[in-house]
């Protein structure tokens, strides 16, 4: 009799195993699938959003670089440089994403500007983005700039700031032959007006967007935790390779937990700009 007991508790104590166990696999296999779909739904949601903001910087791009051509006279420029400052000017009240438009010669001094205090300053162009061979017409990016324009500005190549209460603008530049002689559009973008419509897109507590350089150099971030004109890629980023691949995937967890003491799922989609 003892013995059928005896047998009937190791019976039962095993099946209760068996049972605990296959309850324990089920819950794993369940908190698997919920991840992953997460993870899928996150990157879902990042290409939706880094679509949306590309294409939004893509087409202030094609509108600035358009005006900024029209607002010159065909045919022969006129002496007087001051009236196609003017003609910025106007351009630029309608783009409130640009601090300045301005027009270099080929050595890179600014003979007209929507500032006039930028006229005479010298812009050097050898750090621009993408490398152009010849007389190859394209949007070039340079790095970022401390300042509110060219004529008190410097840039933060050679100084790069980690304070972000500075104001900053980023330059951009094209190529225009009139007649011939080669003249440069001088662009002076404004991170703050860009920063304003990622942050309405995705708000600081939910995510990051930052825009960047095909170098690595941080241009705008929406985060806290990154600085404007220093490099900043995570270690899913640099596998991307961001100068062989116009858009990618990436998820990882991030080091910090969440509030409830788990860490929290980390994904990005980033796209390259047809234009840089």
């Amino acid at each position: 009799m003892i013995e059928r007991v005896r047998h009937l508790r190791v019976v039962i104590f095993g099946a209760l195993a068996v049972i605990l166990a296959a309850l324990i696999g089920l819950t794993g296999y369940a908190l698997w699938l919920l991840r992953a779909d997460t993870l899928v739904n996150g990157l879902d949601t990042a290409a939706l959003l880094t679509r949306s903001i590309e294409d939004y910087v893509t087409r202030s791009l094609q509108v600035t670089e358009l005006a900024g051509a029209n607002a010159l006279p065909q045919g022969q420029l006129p002496r007087q440089w001051q009236h196609i400052g003017q003609a910025f000017n106007q351009t630029l009240r309608h783009a409130p994403h640009l601090r300045s438009i301005s027009l270099q010669d080929e050595k890179g001094v600014i003979l007209a500007s929507s500032n006039p205090a930028n006229v005479g300053r010298s812009v050097p162009t050898e750090h621009f983005l993408p490398v152009v061979q010849g007389s190859a017409d394209a949007l070039r990016i340079g790095p970022l700039w401390s300042g509110r324009d060219f004529d008190q500005g410097q840039s933060a190549f050679a100084t790069p700031t980690e304070n972000e209460d500075l104001p900053s603008f980023i330059p951009v530049i094209t190529r225009l032959v009139q007649g011939e002689r080669s003249f440069i559009l001088l662009f002076a973008l404004n991170p703050e007006h860009f920063r304003h419509y990622m942050t309405q897109q995705l708000v600081p507590d939910a995510g990051l967007v930052t825009l960047a350089r095909l170098d690595g150099t941080l241009l705008i971030t929406t985060g806290t935790h990154a600085s404007a004109g220093v490099e900043w890629q995570s270690a899913g980023e640099k596998a991307l390779r961001f100068n062989e691949r116009e858009f990618g995937q990436f998820a990882q967890f991030k080091q910090t937990p969440a509030a409830d003491g788990t860490p929290s799922p980390h994904t990005g989609c980033p796209r390259c700009i047809p234009l840089w």
